[in-house]
């Protein structure tokens, strides 16, 4: 059983009966953090540090989760291929001058099929099932660096703490991450976000960078018309290169809105989907519903439903530098 801990990749390949299915995650420890954290996450992969917000933005980029002040929560629930769940709950508030505070847990559980081999070392079958949990911890926090800086600045850290339960074997580490936002004017914004450096006992996490530009609600039809994209270029410790792209494309008020999703990534995990992923958005006053669908690579199709609550008037109109979050 010493091998089952090295995470979330190899606890998918006993779940599949032994099959030479490639992790999601790649060899490092930690794969379970390269999951979608959210249904945009599922949707835009990478690319979401430039579009995600408010509480959902303390996995992908917390220096999102300063944009427009207030408060705001999320709840997210996953099913995975392979018999996995993954669920999550997440909660930021803005302090004023001392920065924009968030935290956030997650768990990914499963019951696997124990694999046995036979007298040559090959598959042999199943005998009996055992359990897989991983806790996931995060804080974070974000200052507006525009006062020091004299330019609308953002920045975010998070600390991570991860606990793996594989059957009777246990394994903690920590680790974290750091964000910058930069809007530019007239919706346009910059982004960069290193994610997923830390260590568990079975070795160091897949740590990544991702970094882009993004576009975010520009009335183009000037009738309420809701446009945000975001394009990313990754460069992850396992894989080196990628990219990522998501759009976002509706019609939407103060009162209500509603949304398409779509987005494809390339090469940032090691089983990348020739398949993009689509997703859908509604927002009712200060209540929003996602839904994202999409294939996490060869291991199959991963379902995400995401409510999120963000204070009622914290970003209801652009700001002179266009940041807004749909």
């Amino acid at each position: 059983m010493r091998r089952l801990a090295r995470g979330f990749a190899v606890a998918l390949l006993a779940a599949a009966g032994g099959r030479a299915l490639a992790g999601y995650g790649g060899a490092s420890d930690g794969g379970e953090l390269e999951l979608p954290s959210s249904a945009l996450s599922l949707v835009a992969g990478p690319s979401a540090a430039g579009l995600t917000a408010d509480a959902a933005a303390v996995w992908e980029n917390p220096a999102r989760m300063a944009i427009g002040g207030g408060a705001g929560a999320m709840a997210t629930h996953a099913i995975l291929p392979g018999g996995f769940t993954d669920s999550q709950i997440g909660g930021c508030m803005s302090t004023g001058s001392a920065g924009t505070f968030g935290a956030a847990l997650r768990i990914v559980q499963a019951t696997i099929p124990q694999t046995t081999e036979d007298g040559v070392g090959a598959y042999g079958g199943t005998r009996g099932t055992f359990s897989y949990q991983t806790f996931v911890g995060t804080g974070a926090w974000a200052p507006d660096l525009g006062d020091a800086l004299g330019v609308p600045v953002r920045a975010g850290l998070s600390l991570t703490l991860v606990t793996r339960q594989v059957a009777d074997e246990y394994a903690s580490g920590g680790g974290g991450g750091v964000g910058l936002w930069v809007p530019c004017g007239g919706g346009i914004g910059a982004f960069a976000a290193v994610r997923n450096v830390g260590w568990t006992r079975a070795g160091v996490w897949p740590a990544e960078f991702a970094g882009g530009a993004s576009l975010e609600h520009v009335d183009l039809l000037n009738g309420g018309a809701i446009v945000r994209a975001s394009v990313a270029g990754v460069w992850s410790r396992e894989r080196g290169l990628a990219g990522a792209a998501g759009a976002e494309v509706g019609l939407g008020s103060e009162a209500v809105g509603c949304a398409l999703r779509a987005g494809y990534t390339i090469g940032t995990v090691r089983t990348a989907s020739p398949w993009p992923a689509g997703g859908l958005v509604v927002r009712i006053g200060t209540l929003a519903v996602e839904a994202g669908v999409g294939h996490l690579g060869g291991l199959g199709l991963a379902r995400i439903l995401t409510l999120s609550y963000r204070e009622a008037g914290a970003r209801d109109e652009p700001s002179a530098t266009g940041e807004i979050s749909y």
